[in-house]
């Protein structure tokens, strides 16, 4: 057994939440998986589930004593952004819509015992070809969707290597067809036919398929990524969900664990939230604190009506049940305006040193070097003709693209160059969003945009402030942390170097939280998320709603503050640090 494992066992027998261990030694691989339930590396699912253990375990440190019981909501959307969940439900309530149409159209057909979930979503996987197999092309008949010994679904990506068991992985087809397929993809199956995959492909051309499912049933690569198909798909959301569910039952003795950490599904708490009369934005981080509420206050008899209800397929849309206590709604909506959002810096000192693309420089009699990107004439605006070099020489040019512009663009007649030539292409001079030449680094001739921020410094002097941002690229090729701040509309190379008698006050990163106090009074409060060197902004994210980008200006800020936060949501002021 791996020496972690035994220490995490040994550190869970001192705390006496491991039952029956009798030492290093004599450690059974189920005991050890009650501790640390599954073996794995993939930071997309190990570090949810460390933030889990450490805000629970941050909670029972505030209160001295372990919860009585643990509501876990199984969600849909976890780890997704406000805009991706808002897909996602949209997604969720026609796929819904779906299944409630397809189980009207079954009850002519079947009787009400017959039609199981599972029933549904045969009929609808077996839509979407046409009622017929996917891979013999034979028509199934409805009633046949009865028969497993006739009709199966399955994995297209063989569910053994990659254990992906989403619908556009999924099909029905008959079950000698199955078998026959084994754990191979279609193409490993009779890929080497080609009258049959010529016959394959053009059945799946008529076919009303997913993008997605009809890319996997004429994937011919497979097994090249099969490895990190598999590392990927165990990123899946119900797997996460099953690792927080066993590292939190590992916090109470073993014959407790199922009785104190108990699962709530994430469909029925939109249920009770409708029934409470409360709603939800979605892009509001609070939805996640009154899901929590509405989680710990239903009453298992709610959950056991409401999940019988929708087994036997009855609408739960409409439903209204009693709310937990005389005064809730009210009481939840206050404790809500309190909450504050909690998240860590991201002190992270490495990423990208610079962009892929290298851009062309030239450089003038004058000294100046000036950046040009080469533009179709499709995606030519007017306010473009501006940035052609050398107006006076290309005056011509000018004249014929304006004059192209003017007449709407026309595809079938492209603007001429002096020489009857067809203008397909225009060099530009590359313009930043302060009305200058972007900046960079020099690279093989070239210019590339700066790549990652790691980090922004601020100082004071004589109660100004003034901002060094440092990038990737420093962190990785200079000894020391450069002392440049940026000036309004300039370029790095005619940046401020700041003089000693500047005071470092202390360094900003991703998700530092910070308040900016301007000469208007206008106060400005959010998680750090970048800045803009040409006009010398920090860009915050709002505390509440994060998708609401906040830009505070630094040259007329009087106050700067930045907090940390602990997991419970307090602040403390930071007052100074010191620089690395």
């Amino acid at each position: 057994m791996p020496l972690d494992t035994v220490s995490a066992l040994q550190e869970a027998f001192d705390d006496g939440e491991l039952e029956g261990f009798r030492g290093v030694g004599r450690v059974s691989i189920a005991a050890a998986h009650r501790i640390i339930p599954h073996s794995v590396n993939s930071p997309r699912i190990v570090k949810p589930v460390l933030e889990v253990m450490k805000q629970v375990r941050a909670v029972i440190a505030e209160f001295g004593v372990r919860p009585g019981r643990i509501h876990v909501e199984v969600t849909r959307d976890l780890g997704l952004t406000p805009e991706q969940r808002v897909a996602a439900y949209e997604n969720y309530r026609k796929t819904n819509q779906a299944r409630r149409v397809a189980r009207e159209t079954l009850s002519e057909i079947f009787t009400p015992e017959q039609i199981t979930s599972s029933l549904v979503e045969r009929y609808m996987l077996w839509q979407e070809p046409g009622g017929r197999c996917i891979y013999t092309g034979e028509p199934i008949e409805v009633a046949e969707l009865l028969n497993g010994a006739m009709v199966q679904i399955d994995h297209i990506q063989p569910l053994s290597r990659s254990n992906d068991h989403s619908r556009n992985n999924t099909v029905v087809c008959f079950a000698h067809a199955n078998q026959n397929k084994g754990n191979l993809t279609p193409f490993e199956w009779r890929g080497g036919d080609s009258d049959w995959w010529r016959a394959f492909i053009g059945r799946l051309a008529w076919m009303s398929l997913a993008p997605r499912k009809r890319r996997l049933l004429l994937s011919r690569v497979f097994a090249q990524r099969e490895g990190s198909v598999l590392n990927r798909n165990l990123n899946d959301r119900s797997y996460v969900a099953r690792c927080v569910l066993a590292g939190l039952r590992s916090l109470y003795p073993v014959s407790q664990g199922y009785q104190r950490v108990v699962v709530r599904p994430g469909q029925l708490t939109a249920v009770l939230r409708r029934s409470w009369g409360f709603s939800k934005d979605r892009a509001d981080i609070t939805g996640h604190a009154l899901d929590a509420l509405i989680v710990a206050a239903a009453s298992d008899q709610a959950l056991f009506d409401l999940s019988r209800a929708r087994r036997q397929g009855e609408s739960t849309f409409g439903v209204s049940l009693a709310l937990p206590w005389q005064g809730f709604h009210r009481e939840a909506l206050e404790r809500l305006s309190d909450i504050r959002i909690s998240k860590s810096e991201q002190k992270r000192g490495r990423g990208a040193a610079h962009a892929n693309t290298v851009r062309g420089v030239r450089q003038y009699d004058g000294g100046e070097r000036v950046l040009h990107e080469r533009r179709p004439i499709h995606r030519l605006r007017q306010s473009d003709l501006g940035r052609i070099p050398d107006p006076e020489v290309n005056a011509p040019l000018v004249r014929s693209l304006a004059a192209w512009l003017e007449a709407g663009s026309p595809t079938s007649s492209p603007p001429l160059l002096p020489q009857g030539d067809p203008i397909r292409h225009v060099r530009l001079n590359l313009i930043g969003k302060a009305g200058i030449s972007r900046d960079g680094l020099t690279l093989c001739g070239g210019l590339a945009s700066f790549g990652d921020l790691v980090r922004v410094d601020l100082f004071i002097q004589d109660g100004k402030y003034s901002i060094v941002p440092i990038y990737a690229v420093d962190v990785a090729t200079k000894p020391v942390p450069p002392l440049l701040s940026p000036v309004i509309g300039k370029q790095r190379k005619d940046w401020r170097s700041l003089a000693h008698g500047h005071q470092f006050l202390f360094s900003i990163y991703r998700n530092s939280l910070l308040r900016i106090t301007g000469r208007d009074g206008r106060v400005t409060e959010g998680f750090f998320r970048g800045m803009e060197n040409r006009t010398v902004r920090l860009s915050l994210a709002d505390m509440m709603v994060p998708s609401n980008v906040l830009r505070a200006p630094i040259v007329s800020a009087v106050k700067i503050e930045k907090f940390q936060l602990d997991r419970l949501g307090r602040r403390v002021r930071v007052r100074q640090e010191v620089r690395t």
